[in-house]
């Protein structure tokens, strides 16, 4: 993955709200077909995930159907806007798996990756055949295109108006010589039918500032922790810089079973922040300490702190215990507070009773720390830290995220498939200050500040609130360098404030 600028240098529009783009730009970073990339816009908090068609060296093909505000403003930019890419996302498609005679299927703007997998398929002296799926005649574009490359092309549409009535899938009964499928399209996807560590003070101004922290006896280099959610297992970010600059990170909450998360849409913009109602999506704990942690343990050699999701008493404890052995987990993130399912953590979260008995049932089951991570979504969120401290918890996590909905004027139904989302960004900020505050003057434990933290000022605010170490969410997907940077600016704050030490922050405010 590479962050870069790239220029707009033309906009075509093919049908009624289908476009073509070409980017120029650094595309070293991108190496396979299938492949995104991810644009951030002016005056958008999200960046837009957008398939590449077809790229050069130095130029960028792109087919945008328009959806939304932040499509609409892309295809209209004019030629000469700088727009920031991340470059080389997602791991394309493996020609050597199709054999001679693949054939490629794409419905709708699926077809985009399509266009440059032809392509290079042709070039290594691959013949595949491409079968292309639109609702009507007039919706069909690059077919043109498709032909000058030379390869065999199909065309379905659903109502008839062109080629062979009905959906794109149908066309592969008319090649039975294929013998795979490469298939992209609106639907889900079905594609397969060192380092030792930073010092922990970093030099700022003319002294040094000490950034290191303890979190119930664990030790971290410096405060900042990416939240669980926005950073994955860590692969992608380990291809941007060396995560042994992070604190710790938690990882993405981890369910029993593996998860495909929420229909879609499931993430809405806000005005300073975003919802979302991803929905736990996972692969289940047993293949991420199969195939995550390994990997972890090759990009990130500090502590790492494991995000556990719920649905049961015998769940969570299941899934606590299956993490003693593994040596990087440092502290389990127990999630009694996620708002986007429908049954669970959230059932547990809301109820100090219920919340206690998580916290014993868990702590009866490991010898990892415990961190319970709450909802503000209660009435008093210092009453639910005091039944999970009472019960052995070794630290308090907060906050999530705080429970919202948005509604399209246009169509004047909810805007996220899942009808309410979490609510995260910098409008929660104030909301997680005011919390940290009331749960550290109610419990003697650690405290994870965490919602809308986007700098280092942010930081030092929700430690002088209470916090031992600093999560940081949705800035991540706004900023893939958001830590880094964050990290690379405390000392510099810590100098106007007058500390050497950034653990001295913490509680300071409460005099």
């Amino acid at each position: 993955m590479k962050q870069s600028l790239f220029t707009m240098e033309h906009a075509r529009q093919l049908t009624a709200d289908t476009y073509e783009l070409v980017l120029s730009g650094d595309t070293s970073a991108i190496t396979a077909p299938g492949q995104f990339v991810n644009i951030q816009l002016p005056g958008k908090f999200l960046r837009r995930p957008i398939s590449i068609c077809n790229w050069t060296k130095d130029a960028l093909l792109l087919l945008v159907r328009v959806v939304g505000e932040g499509t609409h403003d892309l295809v209209r930019c004019v030629p000469g806007t700088e727009l920031d890419v991340l470059s080389g996302l997602g791991n394309g498609f493996d020609l050597t798996k199709g054999g001679a005679h693949p054939i490629l299927l794409g419905g709708g703007i699926g077809i985009a990756p399509l266009y440059g997998l032809a392509q290079r398929m042709l070039e290594a002296g691959i013949a595949p055949t491409v079968g292309l799926g639109f609702r009507s005649g007039g919706d069909a574009f690059y077919l043109e295109e498709f032909g000058k490359l030379g390869c065999r092309l199909m065309v379905a549409t659903e109502d008839g108006s062109l080629g062979t009535k009905g959906f794109v899938t149908d066309l592969a009964r008319h090649v039975p010589e294929c013998g795979y499928a490469f298939v992209c399209g609106p639907t889900p996807k079905r594609l397969q039918a060192g380092v030792q560590g930073r010092p922990h003070s970093v030099q700022g101004g003319n002294r040094m500032v000490s950034l290191s922290v303890r979190l119930a006896g664990v030790e971290l280099k410096n405060p900042v922790i990416p939240a669980s959610g926005t950073f994955g297992y860590g692969r992608e970010y380990a291809e941007l810089y060396d995560l042994d600059l992070l604190g710790s990170f938690s990882w993405k909450g981890t369910t029993a079973q593996s998860r495909p998360g929420n229909p879609q849409p499931r993430i809405a913009e806000t005005a300073s922040g975003m919802l979302n109602a991803v929905g736990l999506q996972n692969p289940g704990i047993d293949t991420v300490i199969a195939e995550e942690v390994p990997n972890i343990a090759k990009i990130f050699h500090g502590p790492v702190i494991a995000n556990v999701g719920g649905f049961s008493l015998q769940e969570y404890a299941e899934n606590c215990a299956k993490l003693n052995d593994v040596e990087q987990v440092s502290i389990l993130e127990v999630n009694i507070s996620c708002p986007n399912v429908h049954a669970g953590g959230k059932n547990f979260g809301s109820d100090p009773r219920a919340a206690a008995e998580v916290t014993r049932t868990v702590k009866a089951v490991t010898k990892k720390r415990v961190f319970m991570k709450l909802s503000p979504n209660v009435t008093d969120i210092a009453e639910i830290a005091r039944a999970c401290a009472d019960a052995g918890a070794d630290g308090i996590c907060l906050i999530n995220t705080l429970l919202g909905m948005r509604i399209d004027l246009k169509t004047k139904k909810p805007l996220i498939a899942n009808r309410t989302g979490g609510l995260s960004g910098p409008a929660v900020f104030p909301v997680a200050v005011r919390m940290v505050w009331d749960v550290y003057e109610a419990v003697q434990l650690p405290i994870i500040g965490c919602g809308g933290v986007s700098s280092a000022e942010d930081v030092c605010e929700m430690m002088l609130a209470g916090a031992s170490a600093v999560e940081i969410g949705a800035a991540n997907l706004r900023d893939p360098y958001a830590c880094k940077k964050i990290i690379e600016a405390l000392p510099g704050v810590c100098e106007r404030l007058g500390v050497e030490r950034i653990a001295d922050l913490t509680g300071a405010a409460h005099g």
